[in-house]
């Protein structure tokens, strides 16, 4: 075997063990996120710390972002092995990224998790958003404000929400990278 035979499979065994090791990061996140968010929010609410259940649709938007980093991140490396490592080891032999590639029903294991994945996006998002606006309506209620001075806030929390849920959706299926040929 030659040096740079040597030199492809040592790369070509590095970068499979880095897209196991972001694999299982991003299932530690995906499952972190899943129980952490509702019981942060779940201790805001407890605790009385308005501000920690006003900031959840934050928390759910850098879970969100850390996960598409992650997702992309794996695609990139499977799109490097698919097109300079594979190419130059597989000497026309069956490569394993290019018959990933080659059938769609080959990667409904990737679109079923990013479906799961924008699915409790969405939902943790539009609850952590329903319970913010709540607390923030008992706070400035606590406050003795007039009722239509806690509407209004109440209106213009929601419509952040909103916008950044309107605008967060399209950005994360965009980006939430399920195959290696984009």
């Amino acid at each position: 075997m030659t040096v740079e035979e040597e030199f492809q499979i040592a790369q070509f065994n590095a970068l499979r063990k880095e897209v196991s090791l972001l694999s299982e990061r991003f299932v530690r996140i995906q499952f972190g996120g899943l129980l952490i968010v509702p019981i942060l929010l779940g201790a805001g609410v407890h605790l009385d710390l308005s501000i920690l259940v006003a900031s959840g649709p934050v928390l759910v938007g850098v879970a969100m972002m850390v996960l598409l980093y992650l997702q992309g991140s794996i695609m990139r490396v499977g799109k490097f092995i698919r097109t300079s490592v594979e190419p130059r080891l597989a000497n026309n032999q069956p490569r394993w990224e290019q018959y990933l590639e080659s059938i769609p029903a080959n990667r409904f294991a990737e679109r079923l998790q990013a479906f799961a994945t924008l699915a409790a996006f969405m939902a943790y998002f539009l609850l952590s958003s329903a319970l913010g606006c709540h607390r923030l309506a008992s706070v400035l209620e606590k406050l003795e404000l007039p009722k239509t001075f806690v509407v209004s806030a109440q209106i213009v929390y929601a419509l952040c929400c909103l916008v950044t849920f309107a605008l967060s959706i399209p950005f994360a299926t965009k980006h939430f990278k399920t195959n290696t040929t984009d």
